[in-house]
């Protein structure tokens, strides 16, 4: 087990058998543990003369109160360092990565969904939107549709139910995600900041905006220049220009890209020298590592990650 001693606020108090194993602590200032003495029995650590000055002086510059000590040193409240958890903190990690295979899936539901909007009412087809989740309800944003289009078109999302499932996961990813590196760092939720998770990952979304982050994704990574041009699978210059926001053109941003990954793509260089075929990047694949992270009103304080290792 590992100490520390808190410099800026005072920490859980611990007992003496805790205490007495800081031999190996990790503490700040150094010079604390270097002069420990004395553990009390209501778990206070003793510090001798000589780390006085020098904990005094980086305790006053930061605006602490020096906590009164006893004739022959200084008293301090003693805090535990909470002790990594490396599995919990790989399964965050995990649940950020998976966000983007989420996405994927939800844009694969919203393929059937949109089929049917340009089936039914080619009017809406190019029609700006966007959407989001509430509570287990998806909500239509838009600017261009009326309040009746509207409310149509939210019907049909919440019709799909590969869709909603889809977008429950997401938002579980990332609730998730928030509450497992909590974990790792050995400070788990309460039961009141999880629901507070649960309640503002609802809303923090509009998802086909994420697929905006999709497509400048591979813009970027396949961006041609005078040197170099890229290929996609019919010997054609890789473009990606097709606008998710709309029904008809999120047939044609998803059309594009499985035509990518459908058959091996290529470069040539300004000499015509052209590169061996090989598999476009799942763009997919790690892109939920760029999509926010849940932050809520009242972060914790930032000491409070200070972990054993």
């Amino acid at each position: 087990m590992q100490l520390t001693l808190s410099r800026f606020l005072p920490g859980a108090q611990l007992d003496r058998a805790d205490l007495t194993r800081a031999a190996t602590a990790s503490s700040s200032p150094p010079q604390a543990v270097r002069s420990l003495e004395e553990v009390s029995e209501d778990g206070r650590v003793v510090i001798s003369e000589e780390a006085v000055a020098a904990l005094a002086l980086e305790m006053n510059t930061a605006g602490a109160d020096i906590v009164p000590g006893t004739p022959d040193g200084m008293t301090l409240i003693a805090e535990k360092v909470p002790e990594f958890d490396a599995e919990a903190y790989n399964a965050c990690i995990d649940a950020w990565i998976r966000r983007g295979p989420d996405l994927q899936d939800i844009a694969d539901a919203l393929v059937t969904t949109m089929r049917e909007v340009v089936n039914e009412r080619p009017d809406l087809a190019d029609k700006h939107f966007d959407f989001k989740r509430d509570g287990k309800r998806l909500e239509v944003v838009s600017k261009e549709l009326s309040a009746k289009d509207a409310a149509w078109l939210t019907g049909k999302l919440n019709a799909n139910p590969e869709l909603k499932d889809a977008v429950r996961r997401f938002h579980d990813d990332t609730v998730n995600m928030y509450a497992l590196y909590y974990k790792g760092v050995g400070q788990p939720l309460s039961d009141a900041e999880l629901a507070e998770a649960d309640r503002g990952v609802d809303g923090m979304f509009k998802f086909i905006e994420q697929l905006d982050i999709v497509g400048e994704t591979v813009r970027r990574n396949y961006r041609s220049s005078e040197e170099l041009t890229y290929l996609d699978g019919s010997g054609q210059p890789i473009t990606l220009e097709a606008d998710p926001r709309t029904a008809q053109g999120l047939l044609d941003f998803m059309d594009k890209l499985k035509s990518f990954s459908d058959a091996p793509i290529s470069t040539v260089d300004m000499h015509g020298h052209k590169s061996t075929p090989y598999k476009f990047n799942d763009p997919f694949a790690h892109v939920g590592i760029l999509f926010a992270t849940f932050t809520p009103k009242n972060p914790r304080p930032s000491h409070a990650l200070e972990i054993a290792v």
